[in-house]
């Protein structure tokens, strides 16, 4: 039996003009099928004239069916409020669900899911009967063992108004058709070799010395860690024309085996003011004269000066140097790393700023993921996670600033909601 039309009929025999609500729904899944079930679910609402629904609790693929129709792009796009006729060959595997804003055909938003745990779907999306020339298309898709709503293609080879969209198995898409190109400069495809990096700066090494004189920096994330970059005053107590320092990156490293051992990795600067080095990681070390794979082991290197030459070494000339900044750069794949995503479900929104605070006022309870804090720390990157960042993420959803600017200063986040 067709429910909600049943329920409809019933409203316009006994009490014409009632709305049809939902109060409570949630048909579950902690993986794809939890998006697919609530992304037909909302297609089901919308063409039975459903008023409302009200979603009792949910978690990150249940709401990526909920964002495909309300905010795909991550910058509060959403589907037509207009629904048009859309159906699929078999709805047991898949369906479709179409719309435009008001009377502009211009753009077609259309929610397509693949319900096949196994085979792909080649959907042909055809507008035969539009009297708009379509021109582009892109797809924001959900699918894999992952929540994130990506945009994996945009389709510029329409054809008599005919988009080919090729579906993963067990997936949901939002595919977005226009009659302008332009719509979509600027977009970049979804790209899962892609790299994000996050750079995290001590301005003040000088502050971080021990108490054997050496600057120790911390290192929040050692498994990404990919340089050290150090910027430093090198200067000659004797006045040499030229001279340099040996200095090293002093590592107490842990192998893949758990095995504990002390390891350096060696720069040189030249002399003179904002004289730089750069140390690379890319995860092995030197033990004992053998390179073996391994980590950082307690968070923190220390900078050593081990030996200087100069103009005047003979003459006992001393190399000296006074660190300005240290620079330290982690690479995270894209997939891994979006800024302000501190719930990590792919997106930034104001839920993010919730458990930022709820985070913040009982950790006991709201901890945030390793991954999730590396996210939420958008202002002042590098000093932690703390309320200013909340409040940054709620401008991102005000549309005050844009998530792409995160990390920022406070200084610059200032400037930019003034």
């Amino acid at each position: 039996m067709p429910i909600l039309p049943t329920l409809q009929n019933s409203i316009d025999t006994y009490y014409p003009g009632t709305k049809l609500g939902i109060t409570e729904y949630n048909f579950g899944g902690e993986d794809l099928s939890g998006t697919i079930a609530q992304a037909e679910a909302l297609g089901c609402y919308a063409d039975a004239n459903v008023y409302f629904a009200t979603l009792w609790s949910g978690n990150p693929f249940i709401y990526a069916g909920i964002k495909l129709y309300t905010n795909y792009d991550g910058n509060g796009s959403s589907f037509g409020d207009t629904l048009i006729p859309a159906k699929t060959d078999d709805v047991s595997l898949a369906s479709s669900y179409a719309a435009i804003n008001g009377a502009d055909k211009g753009t077609v938003s259309v929610m397509l899911t693949n319900k096949s745990f196994t085979q792909e779907e080649n959907a042909s999306i055809s507008m035969d009967n539009a009297d708009t020339d379509y021109q582009a298309a892109a797809v924001y898709e959900v699918s894999g063992d992952s929540s994130d709503i990506r945009l994996i293609d945009i389709v510029e080879n329409i054809d008599k108004n005919t988009v080919n969209v090729t579906l993963p198995a067990l997936s949901a898409a939002m595919v977005i058709v226009t009659d302008d190109a332009s719509d979509f400069d600027g977009l970049t495809v979804y790209d899962p070799n892609a790299i994000t990096e996050k750079t995290v700066t001590f301005d003040n090494p000088e502050d971080y010395i021990n108490d054997k004189g050496y600057v120790v920096i911390p290192v929040e994330d050692a498994e990404h860690l990919k340089n050290i970059k150090i910027t430093a005053d090198v200067s000659a107590e004797l006045g040499s024309s030229w001279g340099s320092a040996g200095c090293a990156v002093c590592i107490n490293a842990k192998d893949k085996n758990g095995t504990d051992f002390w390891t350096s990795k060696s720069y040189q600067l030249s002399l003179g003011t904002g004289s730089t080095a750069t140390v690379d990681f890319d995860g092995t070390f030197d033990n004992d004269g053998e390179t073996v794979e391994g980590t950082i082991a307690d968070g923190k290197v220390e900078l050593q000066k081990w030996w200087d030459a100069s103009e005047k070494q003979e003459e006992g000339d001393v190399i000296n140097v006074t660190y300005k900044n240290i620079q330290l750069t982690y690479e995270y794949p894209t997939s891994e790393s979006v800024m302000g995503d501190a719930n990590c479900d792919g997106q930034v929104t104001i839920a993010d700023s919730t458990a930022i605070l709820q985070s913040l006022g009982n950790p006991d309870k709201y901890l945030l993921s390793d991954q999730g804090a590396l996210n939420a720390d958008v202002i002042d990157n590098g000093d932690g996670v703390k309320t200013s960042d909340a409040l940054a993420i709620q401008a991102v959803d005000a549309k005050l600033i844009q998530q792409t600017q995160f990390p920022m200063t406070q200084a610059e986040y200032d400037a930019a909601v003034k």
